[in-house]
């Protein structure tokens, strides 16, 4: 977020007053973090006080957008109207990414070759919000698209129990179940501009050789932001309907660069109560 905070301060917000940072700790899904979303609710009421009892906005990035939304569905329409002006979501997996499961298989360097996917997948494996990005088995549109291709099976959202077994971690599955419908893919209750990239190749498939899960897929491409695909960047539009609601799409950014780009900077500026 550091080019997203030096843009506001170079628009008159101050550091640690009308703009303040709520950083989580990414291992753990919302039900693990009560203290946290605690927290997050102080700083937002101590944040309005120092702003003459303006109501805040709060812009959130990728997973964050779950989390955004798992906190605003946990407070009531009081709260919501007295302290909450917008909820800005960017490139938010809503329905999860397909290029999770490369975690979970084979583990995933993020494409640094000095590290080794093998060393860190079992770490990688034991986050509860690996589980919680993976394509979402009761959201997911085409519930039998092949998402890993193997020379010996292929696997859909239908057969997570069986990918699971098969990549010899069972207990996965008693994970996804755990944290799966978390949170609520309907309305926060607060006016919300939905912001997401499109048109950059993303991973829509996983294709493995005779190594599977223990070698490096090759990524079958779509469209996307790069990590996240289309149609779970765009699930907003399936719950942002009321009066206020609005979605902005814009193309050629990365998963990452959405930050950094001053054009949606600017369009974030826009939405934001003055």
């Amino acid at each position: 977020m550091k080019d997203m905070v030096e843009y506001f301060v170079s628009q008159g917000y101050v550091r640690g007053e009308s703009i303040r940072a709520a950083p989580y700790d990414f291992r753990f899904a919302p039900h693990s973090q009560v203290e946290y979303f605690n927290e997050l609710k102080n700083l937002i009421e101590d944040t309005s006080r120092r702003n003459n009892n303006k109501p805040v906005s709060i812009v959130s990035h990728s997973m964050g957008g779950l989390f955004g939304l798992h906190f605003l569905q946990s407070q009531d329409k009081d709260w919501l109207d007295r302290y909450i002006s917008r909820f800005i979501p960017m490139n938010c997996p809503w329905i999860g990414a397909t290029l999770q499961l490369i975690t979970y298989a084979s583990g995933y360097n993020m494409d640094i070759s000095v590290i080794s996917p093998l060393v860190i997948r079992e770490e990688q494996r034991s986050y509860e919000t690996g589980v919680y990005l993976l394509p979402n088995p009761h959201k997911w549109e085409n519930l039998d698209q092949v998402l890993v291709h193997t020379p010996h099976r292929n696997y859909t959202v239908r057969n997570y129990p069986t990918f699971f077994n098969d990549i010899g971690y069972p207990q996965g599955q008693a994970m996804m179940d755990d944290v799966v419908n978390i949170t609520r893919l309907e309305h926060p209750g607060v006016k919300t501009t939905c912001i997401y990239s499109v048109g950059v190749p993303t991973p829509v498939g996983l294709e493995y050789s005779d190594g599977f899960p223990d070698t490096q897929p090759t990524r079958i491409k779509g469209d996307g932001d790069g990590s996240v695909t289309v149609n779970s960047l765009a699930y907003c539009s399936r719950f942002l309907n009321n009066p206020g609601d609005r979605s902005m799409v814009f193309r050629g950014l990365d998963h990452g660069q959405i930050l950094k780009t001053t054009e949606v900077l600017e369009f974030i500026k826009s939405q934001l109560v003055i």
